[in-house]
């Protein structure tokens, strides 16, 4: 497996940009990274659709990726590209502090395939569009953010890097800072400081905190807290009940609401005073982050999710080889990618009937012999819902006879004629023009029988559907 891997512009945090790509690249799965921005918004889209991966994340793609996918022109473009496009949707949503935040993500669910969303109310938003998705919290690159050597004395104090801007309602982080630093609780880092700084600031301190913000889960300077071994406050986010489960208070961190300072302060102090119960809390959190919140989990757990969202789709596409269609359950008797899965095409056993609303199947029926297509015709149509469409693209024998006593050359019609044979299943068994094709059609149960432009259906634009020598016709099961 390949993946490549789309970064918006500036720089966000380290555990939604660089990190991904290091932990790609360290997992061997990374193909291509590319730094999108306005100004290479047209050379990252054409890049997009000559991709060859096996799938394709875009971290930030609705809200911060907007630029490649704000108007028709740039949606229809995604609808070429090869990949699985997976949209990571690190922020909120629903309940967004931006601008257009709904317009933005409604956007995206037009171009790309698959989504992961962090805040789990946004589970709605997903469903009402009708689109794959499922919820991820945010992670971190824990071979980057870790504890200090051993033995290494760590400060006492609470250390906080995070916005501050007004424009996102963070006056309550300004009173609890202003307020633990009233009380002499509180490590100022009052600059931007570079990932690699933030890295050292979390191992000199032994306490972190970690307030409200505009995104409506944990974020990632909770899973940076925990990596680096420190005994997180963790302000808690209101009515995310799947997000407020991932660690247990008093056991992995220690959370707090925005109108408690002085239980907040009096938290603190008990773990001052108490450096073996901080000492305890610290490394159970840390073991619980790397076990199920690290940039490597969740790539892990995004494959899983593009696996299976192959696998339960509404349309099949039959002997799909390497041309993995998104939004489609790819069947083929090779595996030549993990969201494939192998089936015989004459019988498809795996595939219950009246099941799937669109088959597709691209040069696939001339492989079977003229004895058994119309029984192969037949059990794929059984597949179909009733009112469903089986779509089919075959060589056509008119076109490759008028070929060959026009040019005279019977190298250029064998293969499209007889299969390339480079391997068992690629030998063609029988031909077909429009009128021979129909009739089988017929046979099988279908109707209303037609001819279809291939380069007007999105699904086609990566076969030998849109070639000259195709024969391509639709009929409809009643």
């Amino acid at each position: 497996m390949k993946i490549d891997l789309i970064l918006p512009p500036g720089r966000h945090s380290w555990n939604l940009d660089e990190g991904w790509e290091q932990t790609l690249r360290e997992m061997g799965l990374l193909r291509e990274v590319k730094q999108a921005s306005p100004k290479n918004a047209d050379e990252i889209l054409q890049w997009a659709t000559r991709s060859d991966a096996t799938l394709m994340i875009l971290m930030g793609g609705d809200h911060h990726l907007y630029f490649l996918h704000d108007d028709a022109r740039k949606r229809k473009l995604w609808e070429g590209v090869r990949p699985a496009t997976v949209c990571f949707c690190y922020e909120s949503i629903l309940n967004s502090k931006f601008p257009d935040s709904e317009k933005k993500s409604g956007s995206a669910t037009e171009a790309f395939s698959h989504f992961v969303y962090c805040d789990e109310l946004d589970e709605a938003f997903f469903q009402q569009r009708g689109v794959p998705a499922i919820w991820l919290p945010q992670c971190v690159d824990h071979r980057r953010f870790h504890p200090p050597p051993a033995g290494k004395p760590r400060a006492s104090l609470v250390f906080f890097r995070g916005k501050l801007d007004e424009q996102f309602g963070y006056e309550q982080r300004r009173r609890t800072l202003e307020f633990l630093k009233k009380e002499q609780l509180l490590a100022t880092c009052e600059n931007e400081i570079s990932a690699s700084q933030l890295m050292d600031e979390y191992r000199k301190h032994a306490l972190a905190i970690n307030l409200a913000g505009n995104f409506g889960g944990y974020n990632v300077r909770t899973f940076e807290a925990l990596a680096s071994g420190s005994v997180l406050f963790q302000f808690l986010p209101e009515n995310r009940p799947k997000n407020n489960k991932l660690f247990e208070h008093g056991k992995h961190l220690l959370n707090f609401s925005g109108d408690g300072l002085e239980k907040l302060a009096g938290m603190i102090r008990e773990i001052q005073n108490h450096p073996e119960q901080g000492a305890r809390i610290a490394d159970a959190g840390r073991v619980e982050c790397l076990a199920n919140h690290t940039i490597e989990r969740r790539i892990h757990q995004i494959i899983e999710f593009i696996t299976e969202a192959f696998r339960t789709g509404s349309r099949l596409h039959i002997g799909c080889g390497d041309n993995i269609l998104p939004r489609f359950k790819n069947v083929d008797c090779r595996s030549l990618s993990p969201f494939v899965m192998i089936d015989d095409a004459g019988t498809l056993a795996t595939i219950p009937d009246d099941s799937h609303e669109v088959i597709y199947a691209c040069h696939v029926l001339e492989h079977f012999s003229y004895h058994k297509v119309e029984e192969v015709l037949r059990n794929w149509t059984s597949k179909l819902k009733h009112g469903g469409h089986i779509y089919l693209s075959v060589p056509n024998f008119r076109y490759l006879a008028w070929k060959y006593l026009w040019k005279g050359k019977i190298d250029q019609v064998l293969p499209p004629l007889l299969g390339g044979q480079e391997y068992p299943e690629n030998f063609h068994y029988v031909a077909f023009d429009k009128k021979s094709l129909t009739r089988v059609m017929n046979k099988a149960g279908l109707v209303d029988v037609a001819t279809f432009k291939a380069r007007e259906i999105p699904f086609t634009r990566h076969d030998c559907s849109r070639w000259p020598l195709s024969l391509n016709l639709v009929g409809t099961r009643p």
